[in-house]
C-alpha cells in the first residue's frame, strides 16, 4: 500500500492497485511455487500499474513522501517556497533514473527496507543494491545542485 501510495498520493487510487495485485496473484496462484520472489513479483506489478495510472492522467510528476520533513519554526513563506522546489527536483531526478536504481531507492529511502531486504526482493547481490543507491543519490544530488547554482527550472 503504501508503495503505491508513493507513487500516486492518492490513497484510494493506491488501495485499488493493491486490489488489483491481489487478484492478478490469485489468478496465477498455481504459479507461485515456480516463483522464487512472490514480494518482489508484487511489487513489480503495482509499480507497473501505478505507472499506466500515472501515464492516463498524464501526470509526470509525483511529490517525494519525506518521512522526516524538517519544520520550519519562524514559518518563513520563501523557505517554505524553496524546500517544495527541492522536493520536486528531488521527484524529478527520481524519475529519470534506470529502474534499478529508482527501485533500490526508493526501497531503502521511502520505504525504510535494509541492504538484505532490498536485495532478497529485487533478487541482486548486496554490493548491487549499494552500488544503485550509491548512484541514484549521486545523480539526485548533481541535478539539485545544477539547479542551485544555475538556476534551471
Amino acid at each position: 500500500m503504501r508503495y503505491s501510495y508513493s507513487f500516486l498520493k492518492d490513497r484510494h487510487k493506491a488501495e485499488d492497485m493493491v486490489q488489483e495485485t491481489m487478484i492478478r496473484m490469485w489468478n496465477i496462484k498455481e504459479k507461485w511455487r515456480e516463483m522464487d520472489n512472490l514480494q518482489g513479483y508484487c511489487l513489480g506489478i503495482i509499480r507497473h500499474l501505478c505507472l499506466d495510472e500515472l501515464r492516463k492522467r498524464k501526470n509526470h510528476y509525483y511529490e517525494l513522501n519525506v518521512v522526516h520533513q524538517k519544520q520550519s519554526t519562524d514559518n518563513d513563506p520563501l523557505e517554505h517556497y524553496s524546500s517544495k522546489e527541492v522536493m520536486l527536483a528531488i521527484s524529478n531526478a527520481m524519475l529519470q533514473l534506470p529502474e534499478k536504481q529508482h527501485y533500490c531507492f526508493h526501497l531503502r529511502e521511502n520505504e525504510g527496507m535494509s541492504y538484505d531486504q532490498i536485495s532478497e526482493i529485487l533478487g541482486i547481490t548486496m554490493d548491487q543494491v549499494k552500488v544503485n543507491i550509491f548512484r541514484a543519490r549521486n545523480y539526485i544530488k548533481k541535478e539539485i545542485l545544477k539547479k542551485v547554482e544555475y538556476g534551471v527550472q
